[in-house]
């Protein structure tokens, strides 16, 4: 089964140490990590820093390959969903290595070459009809 929740201490930890071994800076521990877990085990992370006006999503890394990057878009969706949630409706990411899949997540670019979206009606209602 395939879970997704928010890090516990231990496993931002174990994200730092990934993060390390790739030759990475550790991420800021006042991020929002938000992490996929296959069978209980860490499978995947996203890392969001939230600023007082946007958030920055700053990494997107899955432990294993995933081909056609749907478990990745969730993992980024369910982050995204967290800080809409919280009332930040302005994300920038100025990672240029997730081009690919911030394009399928219709990110755009802005003046700087940052990577910019804005959640205003991004996860839509739900459009079935109640019984």
């Amino acid at each position: 089964m395939i879970t997704f929740g928010m890090a516990s201490l231990e496993e931002i930890y174990q994200i730092n140490q990934f993060a390390e071994k790739m030759g990475e800076t550790p991420y800021p521990f006042s991020g929002l990590y938000m992490v996929c877990r296959k069978a209980g085990e860490l499978a995947g992370y996203c890392v969001i820093r939230v600023h007082s006006a946007y958030a920055e999503l700053i990494d997107a890394i899955l432990l294993k390959e995933d081909k056609d990057d749907a478990l990745k878009i969730v993992l980024i969706k369910s982050a995204l969903n967290a800080i809409d949630l919280a009332g930040t409706k302005n994300v920038v990411c100025k990672n240029s290595k997730m081009k690919d899949i911030l394009e399928k997540l219709e990110f755009t670019r802005n003046e700087q070459n940052d990577y910019i979206l804005n959640l205003e009606g991004y996860f839509k209602p739900c459009s079935c009809k109640k019984k």
